[in-house]
């Protein structure tokens, strides 16, 4: 965010927000185990309620938690299905795809690597951090 704004223009241009095709690191080290690439990136405002995540990358780490990172841009995602990962390592670009309004990444910690049935564990950043639903947050 600049000045309380997502964005600079055009609201209906993905490019005029301020997030859309920004790098996107993994969290923790881990297996991805799951990718989903090549879905479209919205027009800002509109969804895609068939495939609520977009474009994601699912990780699973150590601890037996799983890292679920959604909406990345279209073909951007630089992982493979197997691939170890390490903390800061770029996954891809922050997209608009999947059930989003707008350039934004869906980031949560899972009991299981499916979004929708797993269980949302708290989220730590190494800083103390604990962010809540809606917050956002920068590195």
């Amino acid at each position: 965010m600049k000045k309380g704004q997502t964005y600079k223009g055009n609201p209906l241009k993905n490019e005029s927000y301020y997030a859309f095709g920004q790098p996107v690191a993994a969290p923790l080290e881990g297996t991805v185990i799951k990718t989903v690439d090549g879905l479209k990136d919205n027009v800002p405002g509109e969804l895609n309620p068939d495939h609520p995540e977009g474009n994601y990358v699912v990780i699973k780490h150590k601890n037996g938690e799983y890292s679920i990172l959604a909406h990345f841009m279209k073909n951007s995602i630089k992982v493979r299905e197997g691939e170890k990962v390490k903390t800061g390592q770029i996954l891809g670009k922050c997209g608009n795809s999947g059930n989003s309004t707008e350039a934004h990444i869906h980031f949560q910690v899972s009991s299981s690597p499916d979004i929708m049935t797993g269980k949302s564990i708290r989220i730590q950043f190494e800083n103390g951090k604990e962010p809540v639903r809606g917050e956002y947050t920068r590195k």
